[in-house]
């Protein structure tokens, strides 16, 4: 009883008109309500303090949500996220990083894959960085995005965490960049799915070569020794395509990278042949 009168006065004081009030209030009835209870006003609210901490408690609160009503409150909650996400349009970093890892957290995937082709950026960024959190292979499919920022986003996931399964696609990159001694500026003109900033592709590109090294078969070599014999690639990722080659032999024990992905290596193998 005294539970229940705990949890109406937290859902009045939701409505507070102190934001820190109404933000906390929120926040504490999502984590601490065992129906997972939530608050869609206060997840769209327009003050940014009060929205930051209903999404915490949203992350929260899927927690305690029992087994028969799961699948109900993911895509709910899911949804809402996604609208966040939208209207938010990267603007703000605190809000984008707590709903990516709240909806990392419901782990709704088919709500994440069918919001990858969302015409609006922010959302798509923000599938790509929850998808890096989950440690899917279905990260890959950002690599082909129109936003250089969320290419890079993708490279990073798949190199950085990382993402063995889809290490094969991130090579893949170097071969679109070097195609038939083709320059990458003109390459990108021709092909807007690709890098449009030269920055950007510099970094991408440096984790496509890191992955034929970690992918570590004679056909990678063979490509990385392709790409640093073109004239028309930047001289700088050359050199370091070179230095991997180097060290091809013998792969470097602090990093202990090589022997990261056989199973990656195969489909590398398989999609090459």
């Amino acid at each position: 009883m005294r539970a229940a009168t705990a949890r109406l006065r937290l859902a009045l004081l939701a409505g507070d008109s102190d934001p820190e009030i109404a933000g906390y209030a929120t926040k504490i009835l999502g984590e601490t309500n065992p129906a997972g209870a939530w608050i869609r006003e206060r997840i769209l609210d327009q003050n940014p303090r009060v929205q930051l901490l209903a999404i915490q408690g949203l992350a929260k609160a899927v927690t305690h949500v029992a087994p028969p009503k799961r699948q109900e409150f993911e895509k709910a909650a899911a949804a809402v996220l996604l609208e966040v996400l939208s209207e938010n349009r990267n603007e703000d970093a605190y809000i984008r990083h707590a709903a990516v890892f709240a909806l990392a957290r419901i782990g709704d995937v088919s709500a994440l894959f069918a919001a990858a082709k969302d015409s609006s950026p922010a959302v798509r960024m923000g599938v790509c960085l929850a998808l890096r959190r989950l440690q899917r292979a279905e990260i890959a499919q950002f690599l082909n995005d129109s936003d250089p920022n969320i290419v890079l986003e993708a490279a990073r996931a798949i190199n950085d965490v990382p993402i063995p399964e889809a290490l094969p696609d991130l090579a893949r990159l170097l071969l679109r960049s070097s195609r038939a001694n083709e320059a990458p500026s003109e390459k990108m003109k021709r092909d807007q799915s690709f890098v449009s900033s030269a920055a950007t592709e510099s970094f991408v590109l440096r984790r496509a070569m890191n992955a034929h090294f970690r992918l570590g078969q004679k056909g990678n070599a063979s490509i990385l020794a392709s790409f640093a014999a073109n004239g028309n690639a930047p001289e700088t990722l050359r050199v370091e395509a070179l230095e991997l080659l180097s060290l091809w032999a013998k792969p470097p024990g602090v990093t202990g990278c090589r022997p990261l992905a056989s199973a990656a290596s195969a489909r590398w193998r398989r999609g090459s042949a």
